[in-house]
């Protein structure tokens, strides 16, 4: 595992977790320069403002549920601020992009559903990059394990040092993968109304996150008893996925105009 790559200057380093998140955002960008459904609805000056603001957003949704689920290691304001230290959470940025976007994309006169169609083909493969990242910087790492594909832990986690552990990452980064083939084959074949990529996408990546978490290593619970099986990103998961599946069908049944 390799978390820094290069320092560049007293806390500043480039770390391979960011990396790979340039490097999805780069492959993804270039894929949807030349998306022709995407080129029906905005062009390429758009598409960059919205890869922009969608940035922003999850970052902001990222670090909020971090911090929200890490609450305990906050100590001063610096760590709130301290994103070169760590501190992301994917769920969380699905979560900001969902709020933030939509009224971004309604302000700016595009249409909402299709533009966030589009989008909903292409952030699984972003996801899937992006968890490289978390499995070379050993961040969101998974549980001791006794199976033969374990691997020894070596990254931020200090709870499982030396321990062989799931890695839970590359199993996100498998079913991720999976997910991006899927959703680019329903709107080949069965694509027929607005709504309907975004909600699958949701759907499948609620699911994928629910059932890796139970292999993660880095939990977090609510202090409620009654909950204590289930961590909040699961719980999240879980909104996300129900709130999908109605919206899938509603979408499903309305009719073009």
């Amino acid at each position: 595992m390799c978390c820094q790559l290069i320092h560049v200057y007293g806390p500043i380093s480039i770390h391979s977790y960011g990396v790979m998140i340039f490097l999805g955002l780069l492959l993804v960008f270039v894929l949807m320069l030349h998306d022709p459904m995407r080129k029906k609805i905005m062009n390429s000056e758009k598409l960059v403002n919205v890869i922009g603001f969608g940035l922003l957003s999850g970052l902001l949704g990222a670090r909020i549920l971090y911090l929200v689920c890490n609450w305990r290691s906050i100590n001063t304001i610096w760590d709130i601020l301290a994103l070169w230290d760590g501190g992301l959470s994917l769920m969380g940025a699905v979560v900001g992009i969902l709020v933030g976007v939509p009224f971004y994309l309604r302000y700016n006169n595009i249409l909402v559903l299709p533009c966030l169609d589009i989008f909903a083909v292409y952030i699984p493969l972003l996801q899937a990059i992006s968890r490289i990242g978390c499995f070379l910087a050993g961040c969101c790492y998974g549980c001791p394990t006794k199976t033969s594909w374990g691997i020894y832990s070596r990254g931020l986690n200090s709870e499982c040092v030396n321990q062989l552990i799931h890695p839970v990452q590359l199993y996100s980064t498998g079913i991720q993968l999976l997910i991006f083939v899927f959703l680019f084959w329903f709107r080949k074949k069965l694509y027929t109304r607005p709504g309907q990529l975004i909600s699958l996408y949701l759907i499948l990546a609620s699911l994928e996150r629910f059932i890796i978490d139970f292999w993660r290593g880095d939990r977090e619970f609510f202090p409620q008893e009654m909950l204590g099986f289930f961590s909040i990103h699961q719980v999240i998961a879980l909104i996300i996925a129900g709130f999908s599946v109605t919206a899938f069908f509603v979408f499903s049944s309305t009719k073009n105009k």
